[in-house]
């Protein structure tokens, strides 16, 4: 049960981490829960519900932080490309431009 109770907390800790776009965090917990699951893995029987259940909770726990990362990615990607693509506006409206555009 004490395995449950970490893996819960580890849960909550990456999704916590997750929310706050810490990505490095969110790696290190990463790691920390693959640990405890291999843990739970090694006392649990084989062919158990509670190794179906196991393995079902990892599973959602490791796709839904793969969706919300790259959700994240995307959209940092998204604001570096609306950026860029504004960029030149402020490029043109620099003092330098508009010297050169005076002489």
């Amino acid at each position: 049960m004490e395995s449950n109770n970490e893996l819960t907390s580890l849960e909550t800790a990456i999704r916590e981490a997750v929310a706050a776009e810490a990505l490095p965090r969110t790696g290190f917990l990463l790691d920390c829960y693959v640990r405890e699951a291999e843990r739970h893995v090694l006392t649990t029987k084989v062919d158990s519900v509670e190794m179906l259940d196991l393995e079902r909770r990892v599973r959602d726990s490791l796709d839904w932080v793969d969706l919300m990362v790259r959700a994240i990615r995307e959209q940092a990607s998204a604001e570096r490309r609306r950026l860029e693509s504004i960029s030149s506006y402020f490029d043109q409206a620099s003092p330098s431009h508009l010297a050169q555009d005076q002489v």
